[in-house]
């Protein structure tokens, strides 16, 4: 399950972007996933919550935006996006296709509630 090692990674992330005194304002991580990554959703959502317990991101939540593949055509040199794990162009049909995206794993924003709340 690398999904434990991610919800580390981003926890290390977040205490490293963060000033200390203000990690217990941490509400919203929010990360993009690439389809390639493999990453199980629910498994890292479960990994995150598990690990954060008695620590200063207790409050905090994952919101995952799932970015699709990209992929590039060698022959008509069309670009398109699909969710879809089958490789061949919708254009021309070929599978002569290189990806060029879509196994990314991105912490986009990092949001900080008010300290006044």
């Amino acid at each position: 399950m690398h999904e434990l090692s991610i919800a580390q990674n981003i926890i290390q992330i977040v205490n490293s972007s963060v000033e200390k005194d203000k990690l217990s304002l941490v509400d919203k991580i929010y990360l993009k996933i690439g389809l390639l990554s493999n990453v199980l959703i629910e498994s890292l959502n479960f990994s995150y919550t598990s690990i954060i317990d008695n620590t200063p991101l207790k409050n905090s939540i994952l919101y995952i935006e799932l970015l699709p593949i990209k992929i590039r055509c060698n022959d008509c040199n069309e670009i398109n996006t699909t969710n879809d794990f089958i490789f061949t162009c919708p254009d021309c049909k070929s599978s002569a296709i290189n990806v060029i995206s879509g196994d990314e794993m991105i912490i986009s924003s990092i949001h900080l509630k008010d300290e006044s709340e």
